[in-house]
């Protein structure tokens, strides 16, 4: 499979917090947007919403091999 010139990542924007997918071009201090960006806000949110429930509701983020992070997703009640 071919070397892509520009990753394929997941970035937030600063300003209005939406998730965009889209290929990125690493500079000084940030990531800036090569070519189309893909909203992907509720798909991400959709995502920790399944791997919270297939943990238990619950889990951990490692950096460096260290829990630094933890999720927790929580149904409110009487809300669907």
């Amino acid at each position: 499979m071919p070397i892509a010139k520009h990753p394929f990542r997941l970035a937030m924007s600063p300003l209005s917090r939406t998730i965009f997918a889209g290929r990125i071009r690493q500079r000084e201090g940030y990531a800036e947007a090569v070519g189309v960006r893909h909203d992907v806000t509720a798909d991400f949110y959709g995502c920790l919403i399944q791997m919270a429930d297939s943990h238990g509701g619950q889990f951990t983020i490692n950096e460096n091999g260290t829990p630094a992070y933890e999720v927790v997703v929580r149904r409110i009640e009487g809300e669907s």
